[in-house]
């Protein structure tokens, strides 16, 4: 998360929330369940 925070503005915890659950939706819909289960893991 740290990486997309340096890569937006403003560089705060929600705003690269935003961008990373932006791009999964876009990128890859039928895997968000896994995603988001794997990211809650850690």
């Amino acid at each position: 998360m740290a990486a997309v925070k340096s890569e937006v503005l403003p560089n705060d915890e929600q705003a690269a929330n935003y961008v990373v659950s932006y791009a999964i939706g876009i990128l890859c819909p039928a895997h968000i369940t896994s995603i988001r289960q794997t990211a809650s893991e850690n």
